[in-house]
């Protein structure tokens, strides 16, 4: 009978009200093992691609670095 009652009004369960998102709630929606899951995978993809590029650019500035330390001794090299 009250299964008739609620599929006569469209009425729903308290449980399955409470399982929607609540406005204003400070807490929010807990998220599924699967989300963790999910975010972490693309936190540590997200920072070994920031360390691939950091090694990168440490390289390319070592490089440079070399570079003008060999262009200074060499010109030091001519004024004399």
């Amino acid at each position: 009978m009250r299964q008739q009652i609620r599929n006569k009004y469209n009425l729903k369960k308290k449980d399955e009200a409470r399982e929607q998102e609540i406005a204003g709630r400070i807490a929010g929606n807990r998220k599924t093992p699967e989300q963790v899951a999910l975010e972490t995978l693309h936190a540590e993809e997200d920072e070994s691609l920031m360390t691939a590029i950091n090694d990168t650019f440490e390289k390319a500035k070592n490089t440079v670095a070399s570079a003008c330390t060999t262009v200074k001794n060499v010109v030091s090299l001519w004024k004399t």
